[in-house]
């Protein structure tokens, strides 16, 4: 074989002029070839958004009104404040846009969602747009699909050169109510894909599930072949204790039975995100408060959130300022720090709602009741009037395992306040208590909310537990011996 080519030794040839040009040309070219790879590799794969998600919250009942309303920034302060990492902004178009061809949406409108969107995102939220509260639905989709992919094509220019962070969710909860069938809501995430992908290549964009994105509605999705692809599921089960009212009464939940369900659901999510390559995030979940037993309402909050963490998926929880409020919406600054716990760091506590728990034991003398205050968690706790030194409560604190728990306990001082020493054994030997920690002093000259930690405590056995609260004097500033509580909270050690 003749080891030189036909072809070697022909740039001895070219001029020398020649030969630096395409020298240049092709160190440019891999420069140009680099960058291309630098911009493909910077680009966030929804598995790797899923992570970056977390734990977040909807902002419901507000951009997808009627009006021009608007989000106050503080509510993304608040919503930072409280550790969320992502935030959902349910948006409505149809009520924005024109009815005829081509069907514009208000420009207004436009500029008063990205306001919204812009915030966020300076927080450093993970945010996610929709199409929520639509005019199109399984009834009217082949007269009304013209219009809704219109105000798609509007949406993805305008928000085309956001950052990554911004996501796109195409449509909220299609539903058999409306008339949607698996196959519309199938064609419709197709269509609507197409049209994002004409200006946002990349973008993630999060599915509409058949059946109210029910998460065993999932094998009911066909999705379109696209790298970028969430699925975006709502858990609202089981309906009985998330969507109770006042008719049904109290309505209890967290059995092991519960607890199992809850776990078997999540595994069906992870069994279809795994087969179909898609991370599932888990948009919408949570119950109505007025009406759920308290302690099962923190277990459930604190149990799907967990599991979705758990199970590698992300969340946003549903808080819509009303029954299904954890952010208290007035510029104060405060929440629900029971259900925020259960939903920030479900696995490491246990809560107890003062107002909630049974009283198993009072001297003469003190008067337990409830009270109200938007700033205790859940907007309520217990006030003990007490006359002198050494009356006390004995609340009943349920079935706690053995093991060893950092306790602590949530209170409102006032200048009436006394001071008081906590003492826990089991409700079969209340007569013989075991102080934990120093006496509390809860005298302050303005009122305050505070938390006192108590220190680690070690039960041995599973049981009931009977929690002490005993006046042991006042401080020389107080002009009583009331004592105020918020809650009980057991952190696992």
């Amino acid at each position: 074989m003749n080891s030189q080519s036909p072809h070697s030794g022909v740039s001895a040839h070219f001029p020398r002029e020649m030969r630096r040009a395409k020298a240049i040309s092709l160190s440019l070219a891999l420069v140009a070839i680099s960058a291309i790879s630098d911009i493909a590799q910077a680009v966030t794969m929804p598995s790797q958004m899923i992570v970056r998600m977390g734990r977040g919250s909807n902002i419901g009942n507000v951009l997808e009104g009627t009006g021009f309303p608007t989000i106050p920034s503080y509510y993304f302060d608040d919503l930072q404040t409280m550790g969320y990492t992502s935030v959902r902004l349910p948006v409505g178009w149809s009520a924005h846009a024109s009815t005829t061809a081509p069907y514009t949406i208000d420009p207004n409108w436009l500029s008063n969602v990205k306001s919204s969107v812009d915030t966020a995102l300076a927080h450093g939220f993970v945010t996610v747009i929709n199409a929520h509260r639509e005019t199109l639905n399984g009834t009217n989709y082949n007269t009304e699909i013209t219009r809704f992919q219109a105000i798609w094509t509007q949406i993805a220019s305008y928000f085309q050169s956001e950052p990554e962070d911004l996501v796109f969710e195409i449509f909220n909860e299609p539903n058999p109510d409306s008339g949607w069938s698996s196959a519309q809501v199938n064609d419709l995430n197709s269509r609507i894909l197409s049209i994002i992908r004409a200006t946002n290549p990349t973008r993630i964009v999060k599915l509409a599930v058949p059946t109210w994105n029910r998460f065993d509605s999932l094998h009911l999705l066909t999705p379109p072949s696209d790298p970028y692809l969430l699925a975006e599921v709502h858990y609202y089960d089981p309906g009985s204790f998330v969507f109770n009212d006042s008719a049904s009464g109290t309505v209890f939940w967290g059995s092991a039975s519960d607890k199992a369900t809850v776990a078997s659901n999540f595994a069906t999510m992870v069994t279809w995100s795994k087969q179909s390559h898609i991370p599932v995030i888990v948009g919408e979940f949570g119950a109505e408060n007025p009406h759920a037993d308290r302690s099962s309402l923190l277990q459930y909050y604190a149990t799907v959130a967990q599991d979705a963490i758990g199970s590698g998926l992300a969340f946003t929880v549903w808080d819509d300022g009303g029954w299904f409020k954890i952010l208290n919406r007035n510029g104060s600054h405060t929440w629900d720090t029971g259900l925020l716990a259960s939903v920030m760091t479900p696995s490491s506590l246990l809560h107890f709602e003062t107002e909630s728990l049974s009283v198993a034991a009072q001297t003469s003398g003190i008067t337990e009741r409830v009270g109200t205050d938007v700033r205790f968690s859940g907007s309520a706790g217990t006030f003990l009037d007490s006359t002198a030194a050494n009356q006390f409560v004995t609340y009943t604190v349920p079935n706690i395992a053995a093991g060893t728990y950092d306790v602590r306990v949530g209170m409102k001082k006032l200048n009436t306040r006394g001071m008081w020493q906590l003492a826990i054994s089991r409700m079969d030997s209340q007569n013989s208590p075991t102080n934990l920690g120093s006496p509390v002093d809860e005298y302050a000259s303005v009122e305050t909310f505070a938390e006192v930690d108590m220190g680690n405590w070690s039960p041995g056995s599973t049981s009931d537990k009977a929690f002490k609260f005993t006046v042991t004097g006042k401080n020389a500033s107080s002009t009583g011996y009331s004592l105020s509580f918020d809650y009980i909270r057991l952190i696992p050690q």
